[in-house]
């Protein structure tokens, strides 16, 4: 049933992850995989929601593990 969820993500373009921040602190993982395009609007929904508390977010390519946006 992995291996199936696994292929699925790759085909449907779920390559992605949310990383957010708070207060400045080390980024941690947020949620599961993504497309791109719902990754960059989580993020930037959660540079609206966190920007009280200093909040940042960082959104990487789970294969390649590069930067996309920040």
């Amino acid at each position: 049933m992995k291996l199936f969820k696994n292929i699925f993500n790759f085909l449907t373009g779920r390559w992605y992850v949310l990383y957010i921040s708070g207060h400045g602190l080390d980024f941690k993982r947020e949620g599961g995989l993504m497309t791109k395009k719902v990754a960059i609007y989580e993020a930037d929904r959660w540079i609206g929601e966190g920007c009280t508390i200093g909040g940042a977010s960082e959104v990487r390519n789970i294969f390649t593990g590069k930067l996309i946006y920040y």
